[in-house]
């Protein structure tokens, strides 16, 4: 294998790459004399040779500069190459290596002086066009003995069976016919798995000519120019027949790196390979340094790639602004659900508030009391320290109604009666003193019903006489005008040293609205007029989103 390393151009316009051509050098080994002449093959590939190569350059270059052309390699001469086929792939049988002449012996070994040796490189280019691996063909033939064979001994025979093959209706006509066809359709089916079609200017066409040894030779041959078809689209000029003329085509920009391609073929029957390789290998030769000159396709790609960015370029500001677009929406939304948040906070904060205030006027409440001087209830008494310590207690208690304290007992008695206030009824209570059957009266006063000690159309001394006869009564409430007797076992004191004190209405000793949190009423009203104002924040936030989210674009990956 040669490699020839290629560096052309300046800084801001250079062009590198590397070019490798090598022969065959695997499998059997074949040597011996042909015609006379010496020779030894490599016969284990499926060519004669193989050549590669690789350009890189900025996309400007092909636009911008100018940079010295690089020309493709000469390939083998149509001997060199007829040689190779007729020894590895037709099966030629050689003579012994003795049988050849001296001449051919000493030409087989002799070298040429200026011959490339195997991976050197050839220099820097220069300004005139840049020929790839100078004379390695040549060198390649004098090593292997392949330059000065006499052409290829025909005979009659088969010269006339080549004709006939090619003679309109011959069989190698069809089959060039129908491998045109069968190439097209697989080149399209290779060029469409890659995303790629060919543009218009794809050319097939049928050589035909005599070879060295005077026999008809024909092959066909294909040349196209596919590009990408997937993506956003460009229009760009391109010589897409390699003729100098600029043609406008259309190409995809979604191929990743890859925009352009160019494929040639060529095709021969095998009843003409035998006789005509060498005829086939001047052909190739010529199509080669025609169409494997790769400025034209270089600038097509420039030009591609430079519209193509320029398309990517607003496709992401298109993008970007979208996606700002979209965030907006989104920074939109969320202060929209902030705001309903904080309305949402704002009643639960009020309503906290609510909860607060009841939960300490509930731990320590405290209420406005009626009091009543040398009257009480007593019940159960329990020593107390003061008025106020007596009053927490009923304070803390909701059973309790009233209470009775003494300052000069230092008693205190809770009770869940009280005395209910009725100007139509007299309170007369039982003296309680031994031997006393005499009765204390209050206008105004009575306690509350019993419905198992309740007489009516009664006179008012009856109802003191059946008082007097029930040792567990203890007073009796009378209405005149109904007759209504209403006995009582309550223990009352009266003219005693303790005073009596009804518990009333709650006090509060904060504002007037927390005064209204243990009113039903406003407490009821309070807690619609909250949930109402929730509700309309959550649906004003629901329709505010929605109309957003068909308004904002969706952003692009």
């Amino acid at each position: 294998m040669h490699v020839d390393k290629i560096a052309v151009g300046s800084v801001e316009c250079s062009k590198t790459g590397v070019s490798r051509v090598g022969t065959c050098a695997h499998g059997r080994r074949v040597r011996g004399c042909l015609d006379d002449k010496l020779v030894d093959l490599r016969c284990g590939c499926d060519s004669m040779y193989q050549w590669a190569f690789s350009w890189a350059q900025h996309a400007t270059v092909p636009r911008k500069c100018e940079v010295s052309a690089i020309l493709p390699p000469i390939l083998p001469g149509d001997v060199a190459f007829t040689t190779w086929m007729r020894v590895c792939k037709l099966g030629t049988e050689l003579q012994p290596s003795q049988t050849c002449g001296p001449k051919a012996k000493e030409s087989s070994n002799n070298t040429s002086s200026g011959a490339i040796q195997l991976g050197e490189s050839v220099g820097t280019p220069g300004d005139p066009p840049y020929q790839l691996h100078m004379g390695y063909f040549e060198d390649y033939g004098s090593r292997k003995g392949l330059n000065g064979f006499p052409p290829l001994q025909v005979s009659i025979a088969r010269r006339n069976a080549a004709h006939e093959c090619l003679a309109p209706g011959g069989e190698c006509r069809k089959w060039m016919k129908t491998m045109a066809k069968e190439d097209r359709r697989k080149q399209v089916k290779d060029m469409s798995t890659y995303g790629f079609k060919f543009v218009r200017g794809f050319r097939r066409w049928v050589k035909y000519g005599s070879s060295p040894e005077d026999v008809e030779c024909g092959a066909i041959f294909s040349h196209g120019m596919a590009v990408c078809k997937l993506g956003p689209k460009v229009t760009v000029k391109c010589d897409t027949r390699q003729n100098g003329k600029l043609r406008s085509i259309r190409v995809g920009c979604g191929c990743q790196k890859l925009r352009v391609m160019v494929k040639v073929a060529g095709f021969m029957p095998s009843e003409l390979a035998n006789m005509c390789a060498g005829q086939m290998q001047v052909w190739s030769r010529n199509l080669q340094q025609r169409f494997m000159r790769t400025e034209a396709t270089e600038l097509c790609a420039a030009n591609v790639i430079e519209k193509c960015n320029k398309i990517g370029e607003n496709a992401r500001k298109q993008a970007s602004l979208k996606t700002m677009e979209a965030s907006t929406a989104r920074l939109g939304k969320l202060a929209d659900f902030d705001d309903t948040l904080r309305q949402i906070v704002r009643q639960n904060s009020k309503e906290q508030h609510v909860l607060t205030t009841l939960h300490h006027a509930l731990k320590a409440p405290t209420y406005s009391y009626a009091k009543l001087p040398g009257f009480s209830l007593p019940t159960s008494a329990s020593d107390s320290e003061s008025d106020m310590v007596c009053r927490n207690k009923c304070d803390r208690s909701a059973a309790c109604k009233s209470y009775s304290f003494s300052k000069v007992l230092g008693k205190c008695s809770t009770s869940i009666n009280t005395l209910d206030y009725d100007d139509d009824f007299v309170l007369y209570i039982k003296s309680q003193s031994v031997g006393e059957k005499h009765f204390a009266e209050i206008a105004g006063l009575k306690i509350g019903r019993d419905t198992k000690k309740v007489s009516a159309m009664m006179g008012e001394q009856a109802c003191k006489y059946e008082c007097l006869l029930n040792e567990e009564c203890t007073c009796v409430s009378y209405s005149k005008s109904r007759g209504l007797c209403i006995r009582s076992g309550f223990k009352i004191a009266l003219g005693s040293d303790w005073d009596y004190y009804e518990k009333g209405k709650r006090e509060h000793r904060g504002t007037q609205e927390e005064a209204n949190y243990f009113e039903p009423h406003f407490m009821d009203t309070n807690h619609k007029v909250q949930s109402d104002s929730i509700s309309e924040a959550i649906q004003r936030w629901k329709v505010t989103t929605e109309n957003t989210n068909q308004k904002a674009p969706t952003p692009q990956p």
